[in-house]
């Protein structure tokens, strides 16, 4: 895929109008605009290597966002994340 296509695709995901905002948790600890995205993109079935290409970011970032994320979502898995994400999408 043409870095064109890939920067293409990368608006067009995260200017959808379910990646818009941050998913609210109820007690102030919501997500940043960071995990929004990679949530999203989670939801549409990437893959942490996929994402951090996307990205621009390393798999490593990208594996620490979904872990502040598990634990601010409540998640007791990666599965239960993906799950979640999906339902956002």
């Amino acid at each position: 895929m043409s870095a064109s296509g890939q920067s293409d695709n990368t608006s067009r995901i995260l200017n959808s109008p379910s990646h818009t905002g941050g998913v609210g948790l109820g007690d102030g600890d919501s997500l940043t605009a960071r995990e929004s995205e990679i949530l999203a993109l989670v939801g549409r079935g990437y893959t942490t290597k996929e994402i951090a290409q996307l990205l621009h970011l390393s798999v490593y970032t990208v594996s620490n966002h979904r872990k502040h994320m598990c634990k601010k979502l409540k998640c007791q898995s990666a599965a239960e994340l993906i799950v979640l994400a999906a339902r956002q999408v």
